[in-house]
């Protein structure tokens, strides 16, 4: 039987009211449509999916489910109650193009195995990518017997094709431990690979987020050590190219604990980070979110107008748009209210979304998500959340999301001239052939396109001219995010 959602509604309906499962037209000031709250049965919800029309939620840590943003119907459901440590809530994440979530267990939080997992979202099929074939507790004794091999895999971030999984292990080898690995796997199954080591590092020591620049050259990972003051906590970069790793932004206050990251802008150009070990003190008014160039590695802080009468403001979370061009941002304003404000990130211009919105809060390291047809979740902390419509803001353009249609990679290798084709996932359009020229569009996965003329091949890959028929946005797409009708 299907469970349903709970559904308040909040000023008037936002199915068709504010145009549900399409972004609005865009316009002079960026608001906000209707705000619908509902709640999820015994369970919490977790992000939308990358095109906005799912979201998923964890079911009183036994299942893992997915539903409709427009109708709050239930999809699908996989069941987790064979997960030793349960879903780690902040590492559910779904792939590029909205048909699958990859997560990781509590391992660490309760010392029993875990591995990694994926979950198809049309069928609730839960597979296990990484079963090493150890059950049990992750404690020696010191017992007589055998100790045991097994890893522990956290933090798996999709590779922007989606093709692997790339994720956090930690090996132990005949009982002894063997510090803490960067690692990937077919997202299908397969064999795992090995990218780097972490030097010194500890199990566990690549604990928070990770995730890839949006050309897939370059992989941001947190780095804490069990030292909080180790001089090389903070965000570092593996490069696909050379295979290297090397530390790239750091904290600026000691005292706040090591940064790490949250997420990575689909635009490549910034990213968005925090201080776990300060988050929920009541004794800091340091804020703990911030943004860092991928450029530079500078960081700034997302500043926010503080309403009279309240001393203090610091954002509590935070979500990148579509595009990346904008950031949306919550934050408490006393007796258990909050505002949402977006952020142009280019001119560093403020609108107020949302004001006196009750109880917007979610797991810590869990953000607010914002989809590609321009819905929001946010979580309320309390079995439920709130979704609505953002306008005029944050997509660039960026057609919604059609119904999917199976595709597959040219017959013959290449696309003629003059011919279309379809998105594979959430897909950059380029200036220039270069993963590091400006983002002039985003598009959605199944938006046909049309090829303008013939390839050019360098250094990053092969690169096709596009025009998108809906903005006529002429540029360059890789050739490994396009596919054809099938």
């Amino acid at each position: 039987m299907k469970r349903w959602m709970i559904v308040t509604v909040l000023m008037v309906s936002l199915l068709g009211a504010a145009g549900w499962g399409a972004p609005a037209n865009a316009q002079d000031v960026p608001a906000a449509g209707p705000v619908q709250a509902f709640e999820v049965e015994d369970g919490d919800p977790i992000g939308l999916s990358p095109d906005g029309t799912m979201y998923a939620a964890s079911i009183a840590r036994t299942s893992l489910c997915v539903y409709a943003t427009e109708t709050q119907e239930e999809l699908t459901c996989g069941s987790v109650e064979h997960l030793q440590a349960g879903i780690r809530i902040e590492d559910v994440v779904w792939s590029p193009d909205s048909t699958r979530l990859s997560f990781a267990e509590n391992a660490f939080r309760y010392g029993e195995d875990g591995d990694l997992w994926v979950m198809d979202a049309a069928s609730g099929e839960v597979t296990n990518l990484t079963d090493d074939g150890f059950e049990g507790s992750l404690f020696s004794f010191g017992n007589d017997e055998e100790e045991p091999t097994y890893a522990i895999d956290v933090a798996p971030a999709w590779t922007p094709d989606g093709q692997f999984i790339t994720f956090s292990r930690s090996p132990v080898v005949n009982g002894e431990r063997l510090g803490n690995d960067l690692a990937q796997v077919p997202a299908g199954g397969g064999e795992v690979e090995i990218l780097a080591t972490i030097p010194d590092g500890e199990p566990g020591s690549v604990y928070f987020a990770m995730g890839w620049g949006p050309s897939g050259e370059t992989l941001y990972f947190s780095l804490t050590h069990l030292d909080s003051d180790h001089p090389d906590n903070g965000i570092w970069t593996y490069d696909k190219a050379t295979g290297e790793i090397a530390p790239f932004a750091f904290g600026h206050d000691p005292e706040l604990g090591p940064l790490a990251l949250l997420r990575v802008s689909p635009a490549g150009d910034r990213l968005l980070v925090w201080y776990p070990m300060s988050a929920g003190r009541l004794d800091s008014t340091e804020p703990i979110l911030h943004l860092v160039d991928t450029a530079t590695g500078a960081l700034s802080t997302p500043e926010m107008p503080v309403p009279e009468g309240v001393p203090f403001v610091s954002t509590t979370f935070a979500a990148f748009s579509p595009d990346g061009q904008a950031l949306l941002m919550v934050h408490p304003v006393g007796n258990r209210l909050f505002q949402v404000w977006v952020t142009e990130l280019a001119s560093g211009e403020q609108q107020l979304l949302i004001d006196g919105l009750d109880d917007a809060w979610l797991e810590l390291g869990v953000m607010p998500s914002w989809g590609a047809n321009g819905a929001v979740l946010l979580g309320n902390g309390s079995h439920g959340g709130y979704l609505f419509m953002i306008e005029g803001i944050g997509l660039s353009g960026s057609s919604p999301a059609s119904v999917p249609s199976p595709v597959a990679s040219p017959a013959n290798g290449t696309f003629v001239p003059g011919s279309e084709a379809v998105t594979i996932e959430l897909t950059p359009i380029f200036a220039a052939p270069d993963p590091n020229a400006t983002v002039v569009l985003l598009l959605v996965p199944n938006q046909t396109v049309q090829i303008v003329s013939e390839p050019v091949e360098n250094e990053f890959g092969r690169w096709y001219p596009i025009i998108d028929p809906t903005t006529q946005t002429i540029g360059y797409v890789q050739e490994a995010r396009l596919g054809t009708l099938r």
